[in-house]
């Protein structure tokens, strides 16, 4: 288990990332929760936020800076299987390749949505309001589903240049794709 979380499910995929404001998080992808044909795919997805209040003693003696990572916010996912991150304009996003389309049973359906969530600094997280007496304020709200069929994998990109910027590409595993 994970920071505490007791039966978190089928993790896909780890994605550290660190935001404009210095901040290091953690975004775990869980794809399920269960044994089918009683699975679920509609799990939250968990991120977590590095506490580098301190010192923490290593196994060898060693010390390490900060306390570790601790949970900061549930993110809704159906299917997770990847995060990326990336930055434009002053604003750091977070995205998620989901597999499954909301609410499908099992073999669960791939005709889904991904999403990509937007930073959002200087408020209050509503899932963890003590995280705004840390001085740590922020969190991630949805900005924009993506209609996707079997997302397997979300990377982000930059093309510099008049014409270039920040980009997200989804790799979708299933056929009759359009996108």
């Amino acid at each position: 288990a994970l920071a505490g979380e007791a039966g978190v499910g089928d993790v896909r995929s780890l994605r550290h990332f660190r935001t404009l404001s210095g901040d290091h998080f953690l975004a775990v992808a869980i794809f399920d929760r269960g044994d089918p044909p009683s699975s679920t795919t509609d799990v939250d997805s968990l991120v977590y936020l590095w506490n580098h209040d301190g010192w923490t003693v290593l196994a060898d003696g060693s010390r390490a800076w900060g306390l570790g990572f601790e949970p900061f916010q549930r993110l809704p996912t159906h299917g997770a299987v990847s995060f990326a991150h990336a930055q434009a304009g002053g604003v750091d996003y977070l995205a998620v390749a989901n597999f499954a389309r909301t609410g499908a049973a099992w073999p669960p359906a791939t005709d889904g949505a991904s999403e990509v969530f937007e930073f959002v600094r200087g408020k209050a997280n509503p899932a963890y309001e003590q995280s705004f007496l840390r001085g740590r304020s922020g969190y991630f709200r949805s900005l924009q589903t993506l209609q996707t069929t079997g997302a397997w994998h979300v990377a982000s990109f930059v093309l510099p240049g008049e014409l270039g910027g920040a980009f997200l590409a989804f790799s979708e595993r299933q056929a009759g794709s359009n996108h």
